[in-house]
């Protein structure tokens, strides 16, 4: 439109919704930062456009009321009015902090955001260009809400993400609270959701809500009951498939599934019952993609499963590997821990690793303490101690691959990949266990986390190591330091202080432009290893590389970086076992 520049579909921004007269569209655009992977949304604007009985079309743009822009707004939707015309909008509103700052959002639900009611100074009909709106703040500013017209809420600062619970608008008490400890892995361990909900998440006339959420190492599909707060589990019965609500209509439900080995299905689920129990659905597949029979019958050769660490509740690990018979030479093992660290592996489609598989690897997600979907307990409890049960946990489950014999140690059979938090995890593993593995890949790791600016997300290495960042009342404001004590505590517990003890190849692969973790922690892990090696005994040390992309992000993710990066990857691990690459 030549009145803004693009509009904006990102889901903590992204505007499009109805009006009840349906004549109506509030959407949102922005002007060419919040952060990592929100860099382009740097002031965000509503507009309204409507449609005319003659055909033709208005559009408006709104004119938020934070004061002195200490709010953004986002995520708008109508208001549901008793006629036709509502002059009510509702919307999430980011605060900035106390300093002026505004934290990235990205993966980042435990940030100061409130739901704000936002009314039209001029009738929905008008043609009147800009538009006023007036704000009240519907939402408690002691914790995080997003995502109306139902809101999901986490706890303000602390964790990046966690247990959230579920509120309508009006009612005191949520329709479902976090869960702290679901004390057996077969029960409901909370609802962990992202930036919002499914676009129209209602079924049985408002009734019952429907999503999905991590629980374990599969996202799965709940029903929420709006009037008892009973939570039904309605994911089909059989394999370890992960799935994802796309929409709601009332009386069906339209969702993906999906495994490493099973490349995503459109699966529609009909309401055929409710009861105080819960709701009864019944699914059919309405489209399967058709590929190739040479990738049917690649992925017919790996199997999946879900394989608990004994001792160490909750981790475990999605370990896919080929089908081989017991005497076959067992194939290296590349363990991949997660970022985050609160996130979580989940058994959904995903092309990069399957493919790495196919290279003839077994591969090892790692889910440890701290990662999503098994109770607010296990998140709680990385807290301050990033660096020890972290990495505690992630080479236990080394090891009991190991026992098994599912993987074995020796030069050319032990691997590690990680980026970001995996990164540090990763870097951690060499370092401090330096005859286990043989080469790493490590993606915008953190190395130093007394590093703790230049970045989106400053209170990530006060908070996950111990150190409070978020006032706990209104006189009391951000740290604008890292004190001496805090800054040797936290190098402590960062892979720096043990990069003299690395053996193993290293690869690094940077972002140029990445706003998530300063890039230049990993180019001074580079020197650090190259400085290391340079002397005259070099003998058990591995070799090291960089690769630079430039203006890529914390991801990686431009198409032909995301290739390079991958075939890097391959080609190192290749190297290192002394096996041919596949061509």
């Amino acid at each position: 439109s030549p009145r803004h520049s693009s509009h904006s579909l990102a889901e903590y921004f992204g505007s499009l919704s109805f009006s009840p007269s349906e004549d109506a569209i509030v959407y949102f655009a922005y002007s060419p930062s919040f952060g990592e992977g929100l860099t382009s949304k740097k002031r965000p604007t509503p507009f309204i456009l409507r449609i005319m009985g003659n055909g033709e079309a208005s559009l408006s743009m709104l004119v938020t009321p934070a004061a002195d822009n200490a709010v953004s707004f986002g995520q708008f939707v109508f208001q549901e009015c008793s006629g036709s015309q509502s002059t009510n909008l509702l919307a999430t509103g980011y605060h900035r902090t106390s300093d002026d700052r505004t934290l990235g959002l990205l993966g980042c639900f435990n940030r100061p955001a409130a739901i704000w009611k936002l009314t039209l100074d001029s009738p929905l009909d008008t043609t009147v260009t800009p538009i006023s709106l007036t704000g009240e703040q519907l939402t408690s500013s002691s914790i995080s809400c997003r995502s109306p017209p139902i809101c999901i809420s986490n706890a303000l600062g602390g964790a990046h993400a966690g247990s959230t619970s579920l509120h309508l608008l009006g009612r005191s008490e949520p329709i479902a609270e976090a869960v702290w400890d679901p004390k057996d892995s077969n029960n409901f361990p909370g609802l962990f959701l992202g930036a919002s909900l499914p676009a129209y998440p209602f079924v049985e006339n408002g009734d019952w809500v429907v999503t999905h959420t991590t629980w374990g190492s599969r996202s799965r599909l709940v029903a929420i009951s709006t009037t008892d707060s009973t939570v039904s589990d309605i994911t089909p019965d059989g394999s370890d498939f992960s799935y994802t609500v796309l929409a709601a209509d009332n009386l069906h439900i339209a969702a993906v599934r999906s495994s490493l080995i099973s490349v995503p299905e459109l699966i529609l689920g009909a309401v055929i019952q409710t009861s105080k129990e819960g709701l009864e659905v019944e699914w059919r597949t309405l489209d399967s993609p058709v590929i190739s029979s040479d990738a049917s019958e690649a992925l017919s050769r790996l199997t999946m499963e879900i394989i608990k660490t004994p001792e160490r509740h909750p981790t475990e690990s999605i370990v896919l590997r080929h089908r081989q018979s017991k005497d076959e030479v067992r194939n290296a093992l590349i363990t991949m821990p997660h970022g985050g660290p609160h996130a979580t592996w989940a058994t959904s489609w995903t092309p990069a690793t399957t493919a790495l598989a196919l290279e003839g690897y077994t591969i090892s997600l790692p889910n440890y303490t701290g990662s999503l979907g098994y109770g607010e307990r296990y998140v709680q409890a990385l807290r301050g101690q990033c660096g020890t049960l972290d990495v505690e946990d992630c080479i236990a489950s080394v090891r009991y691959l190991i026992a098994l014999g599912i993987a074995e140690e020796g030069r050319g059979k032990l691997f590690i990949s990680g980026g970001s938090h995996g990164g540090f995890l990763g870097a951690h593993l060499v370092a401090r266990f330096p005859t286990i593995s043989t080469a790493a890949v490590l993606r915008n790791p953190v190395i130093s986390a007394g590093d703790a600016w230049g970045t989106d997300i400053s209170d990530w290495y006060f908070e996950e190591f111990g150190f409070p960042f978020f006032p706990k009342n209104a006189s009391e404001r951000v740290p604008y330091t890292i004190t001496a004590d805090q800054y040797t505590a936290l190098q402590a517990a960062s892979p720096i202080s043990y990069v003299q003890d690395v053996q193993a190849s290293v690869l690094i692969l940077l972002g140029g432009s990445d706003n998530r973790v300063n890039p230049k922690q990993g180019l001074g892990f580079y020197h650090a290893l190259k400085g290391r090696t340079s002397g005259s005994n070099e003998e058990g040390k591995g070799k090291v590389d960089l690769m630079w992309f430039d203006g890529e992000g914390h991801p990686i993710e431009g198409v032909e970086a995301a290739r390079v990066t991958w075939e890097s990857t391959r080609d190192w691990f290749a190297n290192a076992r002394g096996s041919s690459i596949t061509e």
